[in-house]
């Protein structure tokens, strides 16, 4: 949308609500929905996309983790969802930054994004693999959560699996970045369906399996299904699949991948390894029923991650809406963060027993109140969006990081006084006031003079 256009759209606004339409009526309230879409199309249809395929996923991963449940002891449940955990922190580690550099850069560089796409693709499978397996090697010589053994199929599961995940989440910030979040829509809903499928045909043909190598192995095959299958879609879409990889312009930016790099790990890592936590400081057992509400606070996110990630990409290409995106993005993304904590402080025992009826026994009410720790997400979220776009990214890393060190600090902590219940509050508590401290610069941005 060009300056002409939103000229004439702000004066059709104008009219609109001086034309006697009931400004303070339905009738008006209406037009300004209508007009909040129009001024944000091509971002909220992104953004759509990326939540439609992320919804279906997470919806099918509930599926996935029950029929888990219902098949695994508690204590291996624990163990192969916290191992997943793990998997998709080691493929940000292997990412390296380089699929959030492509949010950006492949507007900046659009005849030779495909080229930069693949660099980083290939980049990003090689140091995931890499990073799963030294986490291999240090599980057998320092006892860490994993059963890998010479004679076992799990360490090359684990690995395959991190490779996989790293190149499908690089391959899902690229294509956001070329605006084509409809091919992210697809993959994730691709990969829903394929890992439930490859997990209910291991518990019908081969019961005798081990359960986390039953895990594992549908995680990665799943993951490398949805990115097969996806080739015919991209060529529907004219994104190239086959490319020369462009590694000299990707050494350009070999100081933005750093930045992005380190406020990645610094932003996520502590919302992977809190599982790991329960299932170490806790038990396995504690952290089967700990996961299935974790993960609904992570389907809860999947709203607010698309706006602010779209938000990155969007405000790039077009830098004067920055504003009136980041409003309409917080609205929409405090509303879902309230909504989950509300259903969460009702529902979560319901929930739980859904998934296994020991769980409630394992969990108590501790985790009624793990909800509203997601209005404290929100506004992280839009901080580290406003930070990349500032370019401020390794100042922000460095804020973050120590943020991190003090939630999980806070959280192991609480675990260590009042268990799975102090763990919550004391994760909450470092949350809000990490809010607190990060609100400033979205005010400043959202809410100063036009």
């Amino acid at each position: 949308m060009n300056a002409d256009q939103s000229a004439r759209i702000s004066s059709t606004h104008e009219r609109e609500l001086t034309t006697g339409q009931g400004t303070f009526g339905l009738s008006a309230t209406a037009n300004l929905l209508r007009i909040a879409v129009r001024e944000n199309a091509v971002y909220a249809r992104n953004a759509g996309a990326i939540v439609i395929g992320n919804c279906a996923n997470g919806a099918l991963g509930f599926v996935f983790w029950w029929l888990a449940a219902r098949w695994l002891s508690p204590e291996a449940n624990g163990s192969a969802s916290a191992l997943i955990s793990m998997t998709v922190l080691l493929a940000q580690l292997g990412d390296f930054g380089l699929g959030t550099l492509l949010l950006g850069e492949t507007q900046r560089h659009p005849g030779r994004a495909h080229g930069l796409i693949v660099a980083a693709l290939l980049t990003v499978f090689v140091f995931s693999a890499l990073f799963g397996t030294i986490y291999c090697v240090l599980a057998g010589s320092l006892s860490l959560l994993g059963r890998f053994t010479e004679n076992s199929f799990e360490a090359p599961l684990f690995v395959v699996g991190c490779a996989l995940t790293g190149f499908a989440v690089a391959l899902d910030t690229a294509l956001i970045g070329l605006l084509k979040s409809t091919l992210c829509m697809y993959r994730n809903s691709v990969f829903g369906v394929a890992k439930l499928l490859l997990l209910g045909g291991i518990v019908m043909m081969l019961p005798s399996m081990d359960g986390v190598s039953s895990v594992l192995f549908s995680w990665g095959a799943g993951a490398g299904v949805s990115l097969l299958l996806l080739l015919p879609f991209a060529w529907r879409y004219r994104v190239s699949v086959v490319h020369a990889p462009d590694f000299s312009l990707l050494a350009t930016l070999v100081s933005k991948v750093v930045d992005h790099h380190l406020l990645n790990i610094a932003s996520q890592a502590p919302s992977l390894i809190l599982p790991y936590l329960v299932a170490v400081l806790l038990s396995p057992a504690v952290n089967a029923a700990f996961y299935p509400t974790w993960m609904l606070c992570t389907v809860a996110l999947i709203i607010p991650s698309a706006l602010t990630t779209t938000l990155f990409s969007a405000a790039a290409a077009e830098p004067g809406k920055l504003r009136r995106h980041l409003r309409f993005s917080l609205l929409v993304s405090g509303a879902c963060a309230l909504a989950a904590g509300v259903f969460l402080l009702l529902f979560s025992s319901f929930v739980l027993h859904i998934f296994n009826p020991a769980y409630p026994e394992i969990a108590g009410s501790s985790l009624r109140f793990l909800g509203f720790s997601l209005l404290g997400v929100v506004i992280k979220f839009h901080y580290i969006a406003l930070m990349r776009l500032r370019n401020r990214m390794r100042v922000a890393s460095l804020w973050l990081g120590l943020a991190g060190i003090f939630e999980l600090g806070m959280a192991a902590a609480g675990g260590r006084i009042g268990g799975l219940e102090g763990l919550v509050l004391g994760w909450m508590l470092a949350l809000f006031i990490q809010a607190v401290l990060m609100s400033k610069p979205i005010l400043e941005v959202g809410w100063s003079a036009e």
